[in-house]
């Protein structure tokens, strides 16, 4: 709903009348409080919209509907094109993730890992042979992976064990989980448990156009890539509030006072169909399924109970 609050106040921002056109980009101090509460709400909106826009798609890669049902889905890495024939898991990366905190990539959480595939080799191997004894109860050394892991150039990264005899050791380090605060420098590897031997290597390069907007947006939304890029977020975080209070100083100044009316704007003189404001909403319905779903809500308590209850149909004009 973020979003149609977004287009409907960029359509009334736009100058259409003389009306609209004396407060555009302009804040009139000398007009009254009202004029400036509508100066400051539309000119900080309108400016900043291309800025707020980005924070709510950003910021909607989080919802469990949008970011996790659609979105990502419609995003996660092709295991085609890295794994091949290898066999993939039941498990997907998001099982890294411990409870609710984010340690995955977002366009892999949901692509399945690969399998260990050395097993036999390592067992036939072993034929003949006395077990040495070891604490460690994989058959590669901790130390070597982690060793093997530096020289690829990993920093700070997290290390994953494996679950199963089929599961993979895992290192990754990505913006997502706060190791790296560059998403270009995203990388995740899987190694085979018994040769150590490296699967599958993802890097910022195989992300898909998408998953690229995600990954640098999710950076630029957190803060995380400089001193500037929080002190502009602190700005803009600002300036919503201002847009917020501004909105709801200017209804209240507005209302019908000594009554329960809400004190809804006049309707439009015209008795036709808004054809811009339909195509608006049905674009907005498609790409946001739930902000479609509401808008229906909507429409039907207006038509089923507000345009038949007296008391409602005065209460909202």
């Amino acid at each position: 709903m973020g979003i149609l609050l977004l287009v409907s106040g960029i359509y009334l921002w736009l100058p259409r009348d003389n009306a609209s056109k004396a407060g555009f980009l302009r804040i009139r101090l000398n007009s009254g409080s009202r004029v400036l509460m509508r100066d400051l709400h539309a000119n900080l909106g309108g400016v900043l919209s291309i800025v707020l826009l980005f924070f709510l798609i950003s910021g909607l890669a989080w919802t469990g509907i949008w970011g996790a049902k659609l979105v990502q889905a419609w995003n996660t890495f092709p295991t085609y094109y890295a794994y091949g024939a290898k066999p993939e898991s039941e498990l997907t990366h998001a099982s890294l993730n411990h409870g609710a905190e984010e340690e995955m990539p977002w366009n892999l959480e949901q692509t399945p890992m690969p399998h260990s595939e050395d097993k036999e080799a390592h067992d036939h191997s072993k034929m003949g042979h006395e077990q040495a004894q070891s604490n460690s109860s994989y058959s590669i050394d901790i130390d070597q992976l982690i060793a093997r892991a530096n020289q690829m150039g990993f920093e700070q990264y997290s290390l994953f064990f494996p679950k199963s005899e089929t599961g993979v050791f895992t290192v990754s380090a990505n913006s997502m989980a706060g190791q790296v605060t560059d998403p270009r420098q995203d990388r995740t590897s899987h190694f085979d448990q018994y040769s150590g031997r490296l699967l599958v290597d993802v890097t910022w390069e195989d992300y898909s156009l998408f998953a690229k907007f995600m990954a640098a947006g999710t950076s630029l939304h957190q803060g995380d890539l400089s001193i500037w890029n929080k002190t502009l977020n602190v700005f803009f975080c600002l300036a919503f509030i201002v847009i917020s209070i501004t909105g709801f100083v200017m209804w209240w100044i507005r209302r019908p006072s000594g009554s329960f009316k809400l004190g809804v704007p006049p309707r439009f003189q015209s008795t036709g169909v808004w054809k811009t404001g339909l195509v608006t909403l049905i674009v907005i319905a498609v790409a946001f399924p739930l902000a479609g779903l509401s808008i229906i809500a909507a429409l039907l308590l207006d038509w089923l109970l507000f345009s038949r209850v007296e008391r409602l149909r005065l209460a909202f004009r």
